[in-house]
């Protein structure tokens, strides 16, 4: 009689949890940082010009272990950011280095983390999330005849929260801020499809 019952329970919920687990989203924001260290670093050049936001994307598989938590995995590309030096008796080596040390760094890669959805009404909801982000960027330099490059790569943690309109069972429609911790701050504002399966 025990084994039975255990053998229902187990059955429900493994229905519940495998009606419809899926998720797939599509992303697309804007992201933005600072320049890294200070300025006054610089020697023998002037910042003439930044760009420290783009648009940026992102595409996440999430696995609902119940109706209100799920594991997530994605790929998400922040943009590049930009800085342009004005240094008139300076190598290009020594114009890389100072450029790679306070470059606006934006980056792509891997997240993996979880998420906590709020059920606030029948069609909406709010969803904190946070995990890690396994990311890589790359910092390039031009002085018109020859091309300078250094990769930089981390794992460091993000947090995140947003709202969703369920518009159906299968279909939602979200806005999401992110908040990546890189070298410096990245803000991340994006809004979302989502494909349940």
């Amino acid at each position: 009689m025990r084994a039975g019952i255990g053998l229902m329970v187990v059955a429900l919920w493994s229905a519940a949890v495998t009606a419809e687990p899926f998720e797939l989203g599509l992303w697309l924001g804007q992201a933005s940082t600072d320049v890294r260290g200070n300025s006054a670093d610089i020697m023998s050049a002037d910042i003439v010009g930044v760009d420290d936001n783009d648009t940026s994307w992102g595409v996440e598989l999430g696995y609902a272990l119940t109706d209100d938590f799920g594991l997530t995995l994605g790929y998400v590309d922040q943009g590049e950011g930009t800085l342009v030096l004005q240094a008139d008796t300076i190598t290009p080596a020594a114009y890389h280095q100072q450029v790679r040390e306070v470059a606006p760094l934006l980056a792509e890669g891997v997240t993996l983390g979880g998420a906590l959805r709020f059920p606030v009404a029948e069609q909406f909801s709010l969803f904190a999330e946070a995990g890690a982000f396994f990311w890589e960027s790359k910092v390039k330099s031009s002085n018109g005849t020859e091309t300078l490059k250094t990769n930089f790569d981390g794992t460091d943690m993000y947090v995140g929260a947003g709202a969703s309109y369920h518009w159906s069972p299968q279909w939602s429609a979200s806005v999401r801020y992110r908040y990546y911790h890189l070298d410096e701050t990245v803000n991340d504002w994006s809004v979302g499809l989502s494909y349940r399966f």
